[in-house]
C-alpha cells in the first residue's frame, strides 16, 4: 500500500508537468517497465503522457529485439495487468498506430484481452473491448491488423477452456456485421459454442428515439468548457444553415428538417487556462447537466469538457426515459456499461479516446441530423463511418455491438444450465 501511494503521488506530479517538460522527461525513461507500470496503474494519465510513454517503450524494446506483447508476457506472466495496460494504451490513442505498423502484434495480444484465469477482467473491460473492435474494423483492414486480431482470437478460443472460448465466440458474434466477409467463417465456426438463440434475446437491440421523442420539435442542450470550442460550434453550424433562435436554455441555433425543428442550445462555462472547471463554475455545470437530464422538454445533452466529472453519477430515477447523451470528453466510453445499466432506454454516444472539439461536432452532425432525417442507428453509423472513419470509430453509440450485454446473457444462460445439471 505504501508503494502504491508513492507511485500515485509521482504519477500525479508528472501529469502536472508542462507540455515542454513532458517532452523532455519521456526520453529520460530508461526501462520499458516504467511505461508498463505507468499506463497499467495510473488512473488517468494525460493522453500526451500515455503516447510519449508508449513510444519510448517501443523504442527501447526495438533495441532488444522484443515486441510489446513479448515484454508484457515476460513481466506479467499471469496477465494481471496486461489487459488494463493494452486497453489504456488504446484509449490514449497509442496502441492502434502500433498495431497498424505491426499487425502480428494484434494477433499476439488477443489472448491477453481474454485471460484464461481472469473472467472478471473480460467483464470489466467489455466497453473498452467494444471500442477496440470498432476502431480496428474502421482503421485496421488495410494493414491486416483486423485479420490478425480475429485470427488470434480464433486460435485462443481453440486452446482455451470452454468458458473462455464462449466469451471469445460471443465477442466475435456480436461484432460480425463489422467484419469483412473473409472473416465471417471464423465467427461461424465458434458460434456453435454459444447457447441457441443467445444473441436473439431482448436487450441487444437499441431503442428507437423516433418512438420516444416529439414529432415537431427537438431540443439539445450543449455544455462547453472551452471558449474556442464554443465559438467554433456556432461558426460551424451557422455555415450548415442553422439560424440563431431564442430559448430559455442558452444561446441557441435552430434548423428545420421537414416538419421537425431541431434546436441546439449552447452554454459556456468558463474554465481555467487549461479548460478545467473549478469551484462554483463546476457546480453550476453539474447542476445544469442534471437539470437537463430530468427535463422532458430536452431530448439530448451534449458535453464538450475535460474528463474531470463522472457523468454517470448524474443518472438516476429522475432521468427522463429516452434521453440522449453525447459526451465528447476523454474516454467517456469507460462508463458505457454503467450508463446503460442506469438508463436502459437512453441513447449514449461516448468517446473511446482523447476528446477533441471537431469530433463532438461531427457526432452532432451525424447523429442529430441523421435522426432528424428519419434514419436508424445502422444508417447513421454507415454514413458517418464512410464520410469520416477516424472520428466515427472513436465514438461508441447504439450502433456499437453491445458485448457487455451479450456477456450478461451468456452468464445468465450458464447459470441456468448449471442449475439444471445440479
Amino acid at each position: 500500500p505504501e508503494a502504491e501511494v508513492e507511485l500515485s503521488r509521482l504519477l500525479t506530479r508528472i501529469a502536472n508537468l508542462s507540455t515542454a517538460q513532458k517532452l523532455a522527461f519521456a526520453p529520460q525513461v530508461a526501462s520499458p517497465l516504467t511505461a508498463f507500470v505507468a499506463l497499467s496503474r495510473s488512473r488517468a494519465p494525460h493522453s500526451l503522457d500515455a503516447r510519449l510513454y508508449f513510444e519510448r517503450m517501443t523504442h527501447l524494446l526495438e533495441g532488444t529485439g522484443s515486441t510489446v506483447t513479448e515484454f508484457v508476457k515476460e513481466v506479467d506472466p499471469k496477465l494481471v495487468h496486461a489487459g488494463e495496460f493494452l486497453l489504456k494504451a488504446h484509449a490514449y490513442d497509442a496502441l492502434l498506430p502500433y498495431l497498424k505498423r505491426k499487425p502480428s502484434e494484434a494477433e499476439a495480444l488477443a489472448p491477453m484481452l481474454f485471460p484464461e484465469d481472469r473472467p472478471k477482467e473480460i467483464r470489466g473491460h467489455a466497453s473498452a473491448l467494444e471500442g477496440l473492435m470498432t476502431q480496428l474494423s474502421a482503421q485496421g483492414k488495410k494493414s491486416g491488423a483486423l485479420d490478425r486480431f480475429v485470427q488470434g482470437l480464433e486460435t485462443h478460443a481453440g486452446a482455451a477452456s470452454e468458458k473462455t472460448a464462449r466469451r471469445v465466440a460471443a465477442y466475435l458474434a456480436v461484432n460480425e456485421e463489422l467484419l469483412p466477409g473473409r472473416l465471417v467463417p471464423a465467427v461461424r465456426r465458434l458460434e456453435g459454442l454459444l447457447p441457441d438463440g443467445l444473441l436473439d434475446e431482448a436487450g441487444l437491440t437499441p431503442s428507437d428515439p423516433h418512438a420516444q421523442w416529439p414529432k415537431d420539435r427537438w431540443i439539445f442542450a450543449l455544455h462547453f468548457a472551452s471558449t474556442e470550442s464554443y465559438a467554433g460550434f456556432f461558426a460551424r453550424f451557422h455555415a450548415r444553415g442553422y439560424r440563431y433562435d431564442a430559448t430559455p436554455y442558452g444561446m441557441s441555433m435552430s434548423k428545420d428538417f421537414g416538419g421537425l425543428k431541431v434546436t441546439l442550445a449552447a452554454k459556456l462555462y468558463p474554465g481555467d487556462k487549461d479548460g478545467f472547471l473549478r469551484g462554483s463554475v463546476a457546480q453550476d455545470f453539474l447542476k445544469d447537466v442534471e437539470k437537463n437530464l430530468r427535463d422532458p422538454a430536452v431530448q439530448g445533452v451534449i458535453l464538450r469538457n475535460h474528463a474531470q466529472f463522472r457523468i454517470v453519477n448524474l443518472f438516476g430515477k429522475g432521468v427522463t426515459p429516452g434521453k440522449m447523451l453525447i459526451d465528447g470528453s476523454c474516454r467517456s466510453a469507460l462508463d458505457l456499461r454503467k450508463l446503460r445499466a442506469k438508463c436502459p432506454t437512453c441513447h449514449f454516444i461516448v468517446n473511446t479516446g482523447t476528446g477533441r472539439g471537431p469530433i463532438t461536432s461531427e457526432a452532432i452532425v451525424a447523429v442529430v441530423e441523421g435522426l432528424a432525417r428519419g434514419e436508424n442507428w445502422t444508417a447513421i453509423w454507415d454514413q458517418w463511418s464512410a464520410a469520416s472513419p477516424r472520428s466515427a470509430a472513436r465514438m461508441q453509440g447504439p450502433w456499437t455491438p453491445p458485448f457487455g450485454e451479450a456477456l450478461d446473457l451468456l452468464e445468465t444462460a450458464e447459470k441456468r444450465n448449471s442449475t439444471r445439471r445440479r
